[in-house]
């Protein structure tokens, strides 16, 4: 059995009792004489052995393996049509179970968005009469509660454009944008005392890249936030901007974003960016951040990945193909005029 297993080949022999190496339980117990081994392959991997076996001697004809070997292959295309029903049958109940899902999420943020600009105006309203009156603790819970419907307004638009990208609606609108900038201004309206983000940017000219800002803002945003939201208090996340200049395909603008969370796991990192994915290391939210930032990677023509080993944080990058013309990239030389 062990050989068949192993070896992926047929075993034939009509006197087992003279085979010093078989168990004595079938030798002696069984009383087995003849014996035919064919391996069992299941979707292309050998998954284990079937054995014919006859208390007569040289019982199994050559007919009689060429049948047996035919039952082993019919056995495992058998039983691998029935893993991939079970499979099937798992998809579909996870596919509906993803559509309800979805469906009702984006239905309750467009009625969560009718409430947000009148509850946001209440809230300004709040601020100003107690600025007034010179209530100054009022006013740091007015600008506090402010800034929580905000980031409810930043999920529900999340959300809303995740349905948008969906139904192929889902637009851009391009101009020149100073990336660097752009970031700069991005990790500063993210981080706080407990949670600083450091920008390094690469010296040199600008890096300017054809690209959506508002889309863009967030893009990055979503990509800051979810390694704030993974760092310990008073760890800071580090963004790099850089470039890869000798590339076949031209220069690419590199946003390298350094969390120091508790990284992510084997089973997590290859579905990190599909949608209301969640683990162990997540900490509320809908799971649509770093879809929605991948999507609005590809659509600037660009790509967002991931790396992490567990226990030592996460790396993002996010790639942008430069402008023709960028200072940044880089120039050709003009050809030589023909001595005359």
């Amino acid at each position: 059995m062990v050989h068949v297993y192993q070896t992926g080949e047929t075993f034939v022999t009509g006197h087992l009792q003279q085979d010093p190496e078989e168990l004595r339980g079938i030798k002696e117990g069984l009383r087995i004489q003849s014996k035919v081994g064919v391996p069992l392959s299941i979707g292309g991997q050998r998954r284990g052995m079937m054995m014919v076996a006859s208390l007569q001697p040289d019982f199994f004809t050559p007919e009689d393996v060429r049948f047996i070997e035919a039952v082993g292959r019919w056995v495992g295309i058998l039983a691998h049509r029935a893993e991939l029903a079970e499979q099937i049958g798992r998809n579909a109940l996870e596919q509906g179970r993803r559509a309800g899902a979805e469906e009702l999420v984006t239905v309750l943020a467009h009625d969560l968005r009718n409430f947000l600009s009148p509850l946001h105006m209440r809230l300004e309203l709040m601020r100003l009469r107690a600025e007034r009156d010179g209530r100054g603790e009022d006013v740091r819970d007015a600008d506090a509660a402010a800034n929580a419907v905000q980031r409810l307004g930043s999920l529900v638009s999340d959300i809303l454009d995740v349905a948008r990208i969906d139904q192929g609606v889902f637009r851009l609108e391009p101009q020149l944008v100073d990336l660097g900038a752009l970031v700069r201004e991005t990790a500063a309206m993210l981080a706080t005392p407990e949670h600083p983000v450091s920008v390094t940017l690469e010296q040199g000219q600008k890096i300017e890249i054809a690209a959506d800002p508002a889309r863009l803002r967030q893009c990055l945003e979503n990509i800051i936030a979810n390694a704030i939201q993974k760092s310990p208090k008073h760890a800071a996340v580090s963004v790099f901007v850089t470039l890869q200049k000798n590339r076949p395909d031209g220069p690419l603008a590199n946003v390298t974003v350094i969390d120091q969370g508790p990284g992510i796991s084997e089973e997590l990192l290859p579905h990190v960016f599909e949608r209301f994915v969640s683990g162990k290391q997540r900490q509320g939210g809908l799971g649509l951040g770093l879809y929605l930032a991948k999507r609005v990677a590809g659509m600037h023509g660009g790509d967002l990945t991931a790396e992490s080993a567990p226990g030592k944080g996460a790396r993002f990058m996010l790639t942008l193909p430069l402008v023709a013309g960028s200072p940044a990239a880089p120039q050709e030389a003009p050809s030589a005029s023909p001595r005359r």
